[in-house]
């Protein structure tokens, strides 16, 4: 049996779902393979090839301690023992990977993703789990279990595919989106990033703020009533809360652009925030937007936690050569990369 998941970009609405606040993620066409079939050892055996690296570990009925933080093999199977899922025979599984590794492109959701789907079609039950389920479960194996910094929008993006619109507050909703952004062009900088340490430092300054205002609603307050709060935030923490709105409502306003040319400046102007306020872009990171939009990008930001990984640009069809070009000026790991499907089973 063969299972793919496919990495993600973050449209809009960086830093956003661990407030509560809604995203806009596109899963996109570099995926992860998971070439699975049974064996009679009682074990679960995993080659990961691409990285040179391998794991096990036995079959006992009990839930299986960890080899160390985010170990999301045993987590996920641990989180199906406990959702009442068996498992009498061994399993092999080989995992094989287009996604760039800790890049922002979301490469361990994908694999908590399709792991805990092909986990669940191998277990005595042979459940084919439902894309919502899915997300959900890989949410809790891979965040939750591990008090990890981020929120539901890579484990949902991984298992639904396609561009969707994501809230988690008051519930988890999603839904398809028509969005078009144009041809998409996603380079990696080749910086290596911390992603926990990134997404900690961030929450933990938005969170600061939030506690000096209590009782604000993110969600709904108008950026306008904002400034009532400038005799109480210093200035550089009010220019964060009206970053944090600002983004939030740049969120909204792409939701309804049908433009191509219009997502392509709102994606600008998110980055911008994510550059001068948030302060997760890097001087290299900087300078392939720039090149990206002196050749003809209409939009560009980085993509993920920031500190290092991926960015991407996006371009009117005919466009894309000149901007894939002018990024691969900075390495050669350049993708001209579409839309595509969620989590399933290819054989």
């Amino acid at each position: 049996m063969i299972v793919s998941a496919p990495g993600r970009i973050c449209l809009f609405g960086e830093h956003q779902d661990y407030l509560g606040l809604p995203v806009i993620p596109c899963a996109i066409s570099l995926r992860m393979h998971f070439i699975s079939d049974w064996t009679d050892e009682a074990a679960v055996t995993i080659d990961l090839p691409d990285i040179h690296s391998h794991t096990s570990f036995e079959l006992t009925g009990r839930e299986v301690p960890y080899s160390g933080t985010n170990d999301y093999f045993r987590s996920s199977y641990n989180l199906l023992l406990r959702k009442g899922y068996s498992f009498s025979r061994g399993i092999h599984c080989t995992v094989t990977s287009g996604i760039p590794i800790n890049a922002g492109t979301s490469s361990s959701s994908a694999l908590t993703v399709g792991w805990i789907y092909t986990l669940a079609l191998m277990s005595d039950q042979k459940k084919e789990l439902s894309p919502g389920e899915t997300g959900k479960l890989a949410y809790l194996a891979e965040v939750k279990e591990f008090g990890e910094h981020g929120g539901i929008m890579d484990q949902y993006s991984s298992a639904l595919g396609g561009c969707i619109y994501l809230e988690s507050v008051p519930e988890t909703r999603f839904k398809s989106t028509d969005m078009n952004p144009g041809k998409i062009i996603l380079a990696d900088s080749m910086q290596p990033k911390n992603t926990q340490g990134m997404l900690g430092a961030v929450r933990s300054r938005i969170e600061s703020v939030l506690n000096q205002v209590p009782g604000l609603d993110l969600s709904s307050v108008p950026i306008h009533e904002i400034d009532k709060c400038k005799g109480i935030l210093t200035p550089e923490d009010h220019r964060l809360l009206m970053a944090t709105l600002r983004n939030r409502d740049i969120t909204t306003e792409a939701l309804g652009t049908p433009s191509s040319v219009e997502i392509g400046k709102l994606l600008c102007e998110e980055q911008s925030i994510l550059r001068d306020e948030l302060r997760i872009s890097t001087e290299k990171i900087d300078a392939m937007i720039e090149a990206a939009m002196k050749a003809g990008a209409l939009g560009a930001k980085i993509n993920g936690s920031g500190g290092g990984g991926c960015m991407f640009a996006t371009a009117e069809s005919g466009s894309e050569e000149k901007v894939f070009d002018a990024l691969s000026a900075f390495g050669d790991r350049v993708w001209v990369v579409g839309s595509d499907k969620g989590v399933s089973i290819e054989l």
